[in-house]
């Protein structure tokens, strides 16, 4: 399988001035809350509208809070949830963001749901499969917290969430096969030239 990478797309013909906060759009489900239920993200895709951008966003933040391995946290996902919701610093400022942006009085914050999955599965983990590359990774292997992620989007938290324009866009790693037809062209050379020295096999 093709390793996937994400990029951060902006498209001016979306960009009306308009941002999802200034939408006459009710974000808010009966209790008030915007409920955002955590996703796997395996496959290329692209993501686009506030509420799944919001989602892949803490999607990063609660994979980025706990270690998945830690049998309490497996056996026991609610509560993790629970008190991620309650303590979380970074998932708070989203919250406190969302808050200032939507100037709704109603909201009373984010419910986060765990993946739904439909079928049984031995030790799953509940928020969210996330393959290499899609999302942003602190020192090649390990999830930042929220400043890491703004900063490797390079762009406000508010504009990555609200701005229409900006979409996440997972897909094959391009880079893979960009090169391809050159390496070869310069292997192709290298042994005609000589320059390649052949140590048989015993």
């Amino acid at each position: 399988m093709n390793k996937l990478t994400y990029s951060l797309v902006y498209t001016p013909s979306l960009d009306d001035g308009l941002g999802a906060d200034d939408r006459d759009i009710n974000w808010l489900c009966s209790d008030r809350k915007i409920h955002i239920r955590l996703r796997d993200y395996t496959k290329p895709e692209v993501i686009t509208g506030f509420v799944n951008k919001l989602t892949y966003l803490v999607t990063y933040l609660v994979n980025s809070g706990c270690t998945s391995s830690l049998e309490s946290v497996r056996e026991n996902p609610d509560s993790y949830l629970d008190t991620f919701c309650k303590n979380d610093e970074d998932f708070l400022r989203v919250v406190d963001l969302v808050k200032s942006s939507l100037h709704e009085p109603r909201y009373q914050g984010i419910k986060v749901s765990k993946v739904y999955r439909k079928k049984k599965v031995n030790k799953p983990n509940s928020f969210g499969i996330i393959s290499d590359g899609v999302l942003p990774v602190e020192d090649s292997y390990k999830l930042g917290n929220l400043s890491y992620f703004v900063e490797s989007m390079r762009i406000p938290l508010h504009e990555f969430l609200f701005n229409d324009a900006y979409t996440v866009v997972l897909s094959n790693d391009p880079a893979r096969s960009c090169y391809d037809k050159f390496v070869r062209k310069s292997f192709n050379k290298s042994s005609a030239k000589g320059d390649l020295e052949y140590i048989p096999l015993v």
